[in-house]
């Protein structure tokens, strides 16, 4: 085997560096303006040693390859989510993740605002040594490591290393991360180990990664094409990645449905239905649709989340990579059919967006920038749907909308078309619970003026545009916004209608949910109606009319697909989902998500009737604290 230079680690206690850390002062003679350095209540003037680093780092996953700090071996990163790229005209190397950040800390107060890309030194957080620089990569904040200042500790048992004397070494250093590079090309079982990948030739685009891109737009279906990303995965370049996550994409959009193919189903199809309409619909889906893809296994959802790690690591290093508004709007389409709402990969691409929208030659239309953050504003989780960087996007894409259609340059024939990218920008500022005075006034008056009529779009998509300026319509009355913010009644009336057509459409959900949920209502003891209309268009699954309480029964389609590892908690709800709860909530309606799926799978009426109840108190509960909150805040004013 090939020796290499390595540094091993040390056996003494003590460390090699003397502590720069200054000897305890009897406390008279020490000033009284003095302030402490960040060591000061240490007993003690030299690191930790081996063993009593190895007490505290005891929580470290010791399996697996990872970056430590050259001088004191604390753990930065799992080398899996290391990434180099190119970048300056150099080889940086950076997590993929924030989990070294728990680990670190700058030398200096970090500044909001700053406008050097290289911002702060990043020093470990036991020994005060510098492993990194704090820098602006593209769009984000991302530590980059020092290669003199870290190493990569090797499993012990897995190592393939050599010291110079001959024996087994665990711990591999180096000065540049072009040697680093070199081992791993050169040592394929060492490649394996590490498993970092690069993004370094982004804008490469070899023979050998254009075939491979022919594969992946040839692939029969969902599965295939998740194998062939695995297989190849450090092979991957950056159009590799956006062809398969749109591929990707399209399969889900076309085959079948996302949650089929995200999440490995456990649901015993045979059981006996306590609803015997259902028995009429007791139809194998193969039968119905041939061309679905097969039931996925553990391996797919593994694969698939591999795709999804791979397209992160792609928005947070080589965002730039994406030169184009239709480059843009196909990953978040592709994102939008796959339910992925990732903060971390939905953030760079709103920033890249807003970057494309105000550069001196625009690179991104604003049809384009508003399908991008209509995307970001529906994905997102409810606790971050409200985030400054979300708005100040929307807000954007707002600003450069309006200044497109006033501009003397701009068509009459897209002049026309301003009510199909208004209407959607308007909701989309629904989602966030914030409001453009500017957008919603020009969107009311164009459509008060006739714009939808002005549109050649196919009747679907009309009723759709409709349904949405509807809930524009009414959510600026909950408000209680002046009157130049409301449609005109005749097509108020025109759009309510398709509303209230296209939530009973929505709303033809399987007799057999609403029996399930309403026998155990009944049980409980409390009066119920199914497929329940409300006087502002809204229809409801379930109601307990006298206590006010709507259960919703969302399907797959409602939730962002579930993230490995949490699997046990409530999935995430949709923009769509949480702008009727809080119409309905404003309307005096205590609303129950309930997922339809999920609700399937308990067995017995005593399963649900507690899953119910346990659900039932929670959201009346939580109503009780507000009505409270909201009558001592009346009091307060008063």
């Amino acid at each position: 085997m090939r020796a290499m230079r390595v540094r091993l680690l040390p056996r003494s206690g003590a460390s090699a560096c003397r502590s720069t850390l200054k000897p305890l002062r009897p406390q008279a003679l020490a000033l009284a303006n003095a302030v402490p350095t960040r060591r000061s209540f240490s007993f003690s003037t030299t690191y930790p040693t081996p063993s009593e680093s190895a007490a505290v780092d005891d929580t470290d996953d010791k399996s697996a390859p990872r970056l430590v700090c050259g001088k004191c071996n604390t753990t930065l990163s799992a080398t899996k989510d290391l990434v180099f790229f190119k970048w300056r005209n150099g080889i940086h190397v950076s997590s993929a993740t924030d989990e070294p950040l728990k680990n670190l800390f700058p030398e200096e107060s970090v500044e909001e605002v700053d406008s050097s890309w290289r911002k702060h030194k990043m020093l470990c957080i036991k020994c005060n040594y510098q492993v990194g620089t704090l820098a602006r990569i593209f769009s984000s904040d991302k530590v980059l490591f020092s290669s003199s200042c870290v190493a990569v500790q090797m499993p012990e048992d897995q190592s393939p290393l050599i010291s110079l004397s001959g024996y087994p070494s665990s711990l591999l250093s180096f000065t540049m991360w072009s040697e680093l590079i070199l081992m791993a090309e050169t040592q394929p079982k060492l490649k394996d180990l590490l498993q970092i990948r690069r993004v370094d030739n982004i804008q490469e685009y070899t023979s050998d990664n254009a075939q491979l891109n022919r594969k992946l737009l040839m692939a029969k279906d969902l599965q295939e094409l998740l194998r062939m990303v695995e297989e190849n995965v450090f092979d991957l370049n950056q159009y590799n990645i956006r062809t398969a996550i749109d591929r990707a994409g399209r399969f889900v959009a076309t085959r079948t449905t996302r949650a089929n193919l995200l999440t490995v189903s456990h649901i015993d199809s045979t059981s006996k239905s306590e609803a015997p309409e259902d028995d009429l619909l007791a139809v194998p889906s193969p039968a119905l649709f041939p061309k679905w893809s097969a039931k996925p296994n553990a391996l797919d959802t593994k694969r698939f989340w591999k795709l999804i790690d791979e397209t992160e690591k792609l928005v947070n290093f080589g965002i730039a990579a994406f030169k184009t508004g239709s480059a843009m709007s196909n990953i978040t389409t592709a994102l939008m059919r796959l339910g992925v709402g990732r903060t971390s990969i939905l953030q760079p691409v709103a920033a890249q967006t807003v970057y494309m929208l105000q550069s001196e030659n625009p690179k991104i239309s604003a049809h384009e920038a508003c399908m991008v953050v209509t995307a970001v504003a529906h994905l997102l989780p409810r606790e971050s749907r409200r985030q400054e960087w979300v708005v100040e996007a929307l807000r954007a894409t707002s600003k450069s909308i309006l200044a497109e259609l006033d501009a003397e340059n701009t068509s009459a024939e897209e002049k026309q078309r301003a009510a199909e990218v208004l209407v959607p920008l308007a909701r989309s500022f629904l989602f966030v619970e914030s409001f453009d005075e500017d957008l919603f006034r020009r969107m009311f008056k164009e459509v008060n003026s006739g714009a939808l009529d002005k549109l050649n779009k196919p009747p679907f998509k009309l009723r759709v545009l409709k349904s949405k300026l509807y809930q524009v319509h009414l959510d600026c009355e909950l408000y209680d916004r002046p009157s130049e913010f409301r449609l005109s009644p005749a097509l108020k009336d025109e759009c309510k209608r398709v509303f209230d057509a296209h939530q009973k459409k929505g709303k033809s959900s399987s007799f057999r949910l609403h029996h399930l949920v309403s026998t155990a209502l009944d049980e409980i003891g409390m009066q119920n109606e199914t497929s329940y209309a409300t006087e502002t268009g809204y229809h409801l699954d379930v109601v307990a009319p006298k206590q006010k309480i709507a259960i919703e029964l969302n399907p797959s389609d409602c939730y962002q697909a579930l993230e490995p590892g949490n699997e046990d908690k409530d999935p995430k709800t949709f923009g769509f989902v949480d702008l009727k709860a809080r119409h309905l909530e404003m309307l005096g309606w205590t609303v129950i998500q309930l997922h339809a799926d999920q609700f399937q799978q308990l067995e017995t009426l005593e399963d649900r009737v507690m899953h119910l109840s346990m659900l039932l108190e929670i959201a009346t509960c939580r109503e009780q604290k507000a009505t409270a909150a909201f009558r001592a805040q009346s009091k307060a004013k008063k």
